[in-house]
C-alpha cells in the first residue's frame, strides 16, 4: 500500500468511526418502515459496491433500478432515497424552504404586484390601479457527491459502509444547499446576493458581531415584509448565536435572554 492509499484509508477509518459512533443519537428515518426491507435494501447496496469493485457488470445491472442503455444511473434506488431522507436532518434550507417540483429544466413563474383600493364617493369615478407584472425564472441545477474510497473499503463493503456513505453524502449535500441558499454561489442566487432582500447596515465602525446591540436586532426585524412574518426565524451558526446571547446592554442586562 503506497502513501496515498494509506492516507485515504486513515481518512475513511476516521470518518467511519465518527459517523458510526454518533448513529445512536441520530434520528431513525425508518421508524415506520419494515426493518427487513431496510436491511435488504442496505445489503443490496453493499453488494452493488462490491460488484463495482469487482467490475461485475452483470451484477451491477441486476442490482440497478434503471437500464444503462437508456442512460439511467447504475445506482441502487436506496442510495438516493436514503440521502433525500437524511439531508433535512443536517441543514435548514431543504427543511424550511419551499420545495418546487420542476416540470422542465427551466420554469418561468409569472408574478404581479398588489393593487390599491380607493374609497369612492357617490357618482364619482373609480380610481384605477394597475399591478406591475414580472416573472421569476427557476433553473434546475445539479449537485453531486464523489467519495474516493480505498480498495479495501470497496472490497469489504457492508451495511455499515452503506450507512457511512449515505450519511456523509447527506451531510455534504445539506451543507452545500445551505451555502447556496444563504450566501449564493453565483449571480443573484442566494439570499445575501438577491437585490430584493433588504440589508440592515450597522453604524459606521460597528461591523463585528460583538458590536451588535438590541437596536440592531430591532432594526433588522423592521425590514421584514409584514406578509412574511408568519413562521419567520433567526438563522445563524451556533458560534455566532452564542456571541449574540452574550451581549449586554449598558445596564448589564442580556439583550436576548438571561442564561
Amino acid at each position: 500500500m503506497n502513501e496515498q492509499e494509506k492516507l485515504m484509508q486513515e481518512i475513511v477509518d476516521k470518518s467511519a468511526e465518527k459517523v458510526l459512533s454518533s448513529l445512536p443519537n441520530r434520528k431513525d428515518v425508518f421508524a415506520d418502515a419494515n426493518k427487513n426491507d431496510v436491511i435488504e435494501a442496505k445489503q443490496k447496496s453493499a453488494d452493488f459496491i462490491k460488484a463495482v469493485y469487482a467490475n461485475d457488470l452483470a451484477k451491477v445491472k441486476a442490482l440497478s433500478e434503471g437500464t444503462s442503455t437508456e442512460g439511467k444511473e447504475l445506482v441502487p434506488e436506496y442510495f438516493a432515497n436514503e440521502i433525500v431522507r437524511l439531508a433535512p436532518n443536517y441543514g435548514v434550507v431543504r427543511k424550511y424552504a419551499r420545495n418546487f417540483v420542476m416540470p422542465a429544466p427551466t420554469v418561468r413563474i409569472p408574478t404581479a404586484s398588489t393593487v390599491t383600493a380607493y374609497r369612492v364617493a357617490e357618482k364619482s369615478a373609480i380610481t384605477a390601479s394597475m399591478p406591475a407584472t414580472n416573472q421569476v425564472v427557476l433553473t434546475a441545477k445539479k449537485v453531486a457527491v464523489l467519495i474516493p474510497m480505498s480498495n479495501e473499503l470497496l472490497k469489504d463493503a457492508s451495511v455499515n459502509t452503506v450507512d457511512l456513505l449515505t450519511t456523509l453524502s447527506a451531510e455534504a449535500l445539506s451543507k452545500h444547499e445551505d451555502l447556496w441558499g444563504f450566501n449564493g454561489t453565483t449571480g443573484t442566487e442566494g439570499i445575501f446576493l438577491n437585490s430584493y432582500v433588504p440589508p440592515y447596515t450597522m453604524t459606521s465602525g460597528m461591523d463585528d458581531y460583538t458590536d451588535v446591540t438590541a437596536d440592531d436586532l430591532l432594526g433588522a426585524l423592521s425590514l421584514l415584509d409584514e406578509s412574511a412574518l408568519s413562521g419567520a426565524k433567526w438563522y445563524m451558526s451556533f458560534a455566532i448565536f452564542n456571541i449574540i446571547r452574550g451581549l449586554k446592554d449598558t445596564y448589564g442586562r442580556y439583550i436576548v435572554q438571561e442564561p
